[in-house]
C-alpha cells in the first residue's frame, strides 16, 4: 500500500508541475508537450508515473493525449477552470497580474450582485444573523496588520452572502472560485487602506440584505467589486 500510495503521490506531484507551467504559460494551447522519454528524463520520473500524471491533467482537460500527435495542450477554453486543481495552479497568475484578475473580477461582477439580491429576497433569519456576524469580525479586524486573519473573515462575509442566496448554482460557483478569491483579496490586502476602504460597501450590503432590500442589495454589491477593480488596477 505505501509503495503504491508513494506512486500515486509522485504522479500527481508531477501533474502539478506540468499543469502549473500550462497555466502560466509554458507550454502555449496547441503546442505539443516533449516526448515522453525527454519529459520524463527532464522531471526525473518514470515514464509510467509520467502517464498517469497526464491521465491527471487529462481530466481537467488541460491535454489531449494522442497515440498518433502524442501529447498537446487544449485550448483555453476547454480547460476546466473550475476545478479546484486549475483553480489552485492558477493563482501563480494572480502574483503575475495576467489577465486572471480581470477576469476573476469580471466574474465577480456577475455571480456577487445575483447573490447578494437572492440573499435580500431567500435569506432566512439564521442566513442574515450569520452575514451580520461574518461583517462585525470584518470590522473588529480594521486597522489590524494580520493579513491572513483579514483575507479569511473577508471570505467568510462573500461566502456567507453566497449561501443567503440559496441558490444553488450561485453557492457553487462561489465555492468553487474561493480559494482563487481569497489569493486575490490577499494581494489587495496587503496594500494599506484597501481593507478599511471598502468596509462601508460590505455594511451597506448587510444592511440592505437585512432589510430584504434586493435592489439595494445589488447595487451596493456592484459598488463593492467595482471598489475591488479600482483598487486592483491600482496595484
Amino acid at each position: 500500500m505505501g509503495s503504491e500510495d508513494n506512486w500515486t503521490s509522485r504522479s500527481h506531484r508531477t501533474a502539478v508541475r506540468i499543469g502549473t507551467a500550462i497555466l502560466a504559460g509554458e507550454h502555449p494551447p496547441g503546442a505539443p508537450l516533449h516526448k515522453e522519454a525527454d519529459l520524463a528524463a527532464e522531471l526525473d520520473v518514470s515514464r509510467n508515473t509520467l502517464r498517469e500524471a497526464m491521465k491527471i491533467l487529462a481530466s481537467k482537460s488541460l491535454v489531449e493525449v494522442s497515440p498518433r500527435r502524442g501529447t498537446t495542450v487544449l485550448p483555453r477554453e476547454r480547460w476546466n477552470v473550475l476545478d479546484p486543481d486549475v483553480l489552485d495552479w492558477s493563482t501563480t497568475g494572480l502574483r503575475d497580474g495576467s489577465d486572471l484578475l480581470e477576469e476573476l473580477l469580471d466574474t465577480r461582477a456577475v455571480i456577487e450582485p445575483a447573490a447578494a439580491e437572492g440573499a435580500a429576497r431567500h435569506g432566512t433569519p439564521a442566513d442574515k444573523a450569520r452575514i451580520r456576524a461574518a461583517w462585525e469580525v470584518m470590522q473588529s479586524y480594521a486597522d489590524s496588520d494580520d493579513i491572513p486573519a483579514k483575507v479569511a473573515v473577508d471570505l467568510d462575509w462573500h461566502i456567507a452572502v453566497a449561501s443567503a442566496s440559496h441558490n444553488r448554482f450561485l453557492v457553487s460557483i462561489m465555492g468553487s472560485i474561493a480559494h482563487v478569491l481569497g489569493e486575490h483579496l490577499r494581494h489587495l490586502n496587503d496594500r494599506e487602506g484597501n481593507y478599511e476602504g471598502n468596509l462601508a460597501n460590505h455594511r451597506r450590503v448587510t444592511e440592505a440584505i437585512e432589510a430584504s432590500d434586493a435592489a439595494t442589495a445589488r447595487a451596493t454589491m456592484v459598488l463593492l467589486v467595482a471598489q475591488a477593480r479600482s483598487d486592483t488596477r491600482r496595484l
